[in-house]
């Protein structure tokens, strides 16, 4: 009987089975549309000072405008990860695109006396582009398996800084030119069309690891709540969901105001004077300086996500230097190694505003470089320490605590100290200065969140262990179906599994 169970499963997987080439095209559209979601987010961040003349509005209310576009993002995280675990993603991914294009294209039409009108489109532009957050990345988890699965992540989660510095830059080019600040909001619509038709006829619906076991009927019959309170026990989950949410406060913060301060910065330094201007940034005006700074972005995201990948994975497997100190925590100490080396670039970098603008590019290179290799190996973590079946609610419950606690509230906690630091200064000078002291407090976040990942490290083997009894139950049911006696003996294991906890 086993043997005939064992035979239909095969038959099944290979019906199933999707073409190499299009896996890995597949991972590229969905990766293009992910750097999207950023480019969208930080193309406001680019042209935010003639956006903030334009509504006539102070830092608090400017920080507000990041703050509820992810009020919405958490709102809608629950939602999107529930019918991202029971329904098919792709065109759950296609209905959102569609509303996020319709969206962003319409909150730049907005008049000068409806900001509030302008703020509810955002909202909504920030539940649309959840589907794209709650089904990427568990569709690419049943795309591949082991080593090929966290370079397919490495190669997704370089959309975060590359479509972040994309939209800074489209932002500030924009902004510093004659056009109108709105086409900031109208030119990654144009993108996205492109990656929603190569969602349409390129990605497949990949068959779910839990699908492909006829007994395991988990994302089924397990209630949203059941979900939820499965992830709870589990102490790596939690640790990460605190760890990611430091992280968020602060590059979320930097995100957002850091073409602010540069663009006080230049117009304070020219009404000093010329040489002054010059002395600091060499002859850089706003527009060179946020292209430059994108593009340090792109390549540090780049070399510094490929460098930690092979370096966890290089510890993780015991190779070359690692071949004494092997360790499965590998990911999570490379994680809490890279937040210590990137701490005190994120604590000056705004500094060398006045100092030179050089110095200004070298921190943002090496915290780029360093912070960067968080979301990939905290994703690897996560799907090593979670069931299967759970990966879309696993992902979003991740994804809301970390905006919840993270970027969510930091623009606008930012802009809420730097308007106390202000006064009533409303000078360049003034508005630079408010804002970099405001920094000392949001850039300290990095060492908490370092600390976290040393004790996640400490934590993560047991829960690991505890998730490979549960894949092997899975992984009995699919070869023997569900044996009385061997399923006894594996429910055995995870009790001990739990007790050493």
């Amino acid at each position: 009987m086993g043997e005939i169970n064992g035979n239909a499963v095969e038959r099944r997987e290979k019906e199933h089975r999707i073409d190499l080439w299009r896996r890995c095209a597949s991972v590229g559209v969905l990766t293009l549309l992910h750097a999207m979601t950023f480019a969208d987010r930080f193309s406001v961040a680019g042209a935010l000072a003639p956006l903030v003349d334009f509504y006539s509005i102070n830092n608090t209310e400017a920080g507000l405008i990041q703050t509820l576009f992810l009020a919405a993002t958490i709102l809608g995280a629950p939602i999107t990860g529930f019918f991202g675990d029971r329904y098919n993603r792709k065109w759950i991914m296609s209905m959102g695109v569609v509303v996020w294009i319709g969206v962003m294209i319409a909150s730049s039409f907005i008049p000068k006396n409806m900001f509030w009108l302008f703020l509810l489109l955002r909202c909504v532009d920030g539940l649309s582009e959840n589907f794209v957050y709650a089904c990427a990345p568990s569709m690419i988890a049943d795309y591949f398996s082991g080593q090929a699965r966290s370079y397919a992540y490495m190669f997704f989660y370089y959309a975060i800084n590359v479509g972040a510095a994309f939209g800074v830059m489209v932002g500030s080019a924009i902004a510093d030119s004659t056009t109108e600040w709105q086409w900031a909001l109208r030119f990654v619509p144009g993108i996205t069309i492109v990656g929603w038709i190569g969602l349409i006829v390129i990605v497949q619906e990949p068959k779910r690891e839990s699908e492909q076991h006829p007994s395991d009927v988990t994302s089924k019959k397990s209630s949203f709540f059941n979900d939820v309170r499965y992830l709870v026990t589990i102490k790596t989950f939690i640790l990460q969901c605190f760890g990611a949410a430091f992280i968020n406060f602060t590059t979320g913060a930097q995100g957002w105001w850091n073409s602010a301060i540069i663009y006080y910065a230049i117009d304070y330094k020219k009404n000093v004077s010329t040489a002054a201007f010059n002395s600091i940034f060499h002859h850089n005006e706003y527009k060179t300086i946020q292209l430059v700074t994108g593009f340090i972005g792109i390549g540090s995201t780049i070399s510094g996500v490929s460098f930690v990948v092979y370096w966890a994975e290089s510890w993780r497997n015991g190779k070359g230097i690692f071949k004494r100190i092997q360790t499965v925590r590998a990911p999570a100490l490379v994680i809490a190694i890279c937040l210590c080396l990137a701490a005190p670039c994120s604590c000056i970098t705004q500094l060398f505003v006045l100092w030179n603008i050089y110095g200004y590019y070298a921190t943002q290179f090496v915290g780029g470089f360093f912070m960067g290799a968080a979301w990939v190996l905290n994703l690897d973590v996560l799907y090593s320490t979670t069931s299967s079946s759970r990966r879309a609610t696993s992902i979003m419950m991740w994804t809301l605590v970390q905006h919840l606690l993270g970027d969510g509230p930091s623009p606008y906690i930012a802009g809420s100290i730097a308007d106390s630091f202000r006064g009533k200064d409303d000078s360049s000078y003034g508005e630079m200065w408010a804002l970099i002291k405001s920094f000392f407090i949001i850039n300290s976040m990095t060492i908490p969140a370092a600390l976290i990942h040393f004790v996640i490290a400490w934590s993560m083997k047991s829960d690991l262990e505890r998730n490979r009894v549960e894949e092997k139950r899975i992984e009995t049911e699919k070869q023997w179906g569900p044996d009385e006696e061997q399923i006894k003996t594996i429910i055995r294991d995870l009790d001990v599994v739990h007790s050493m906890q």
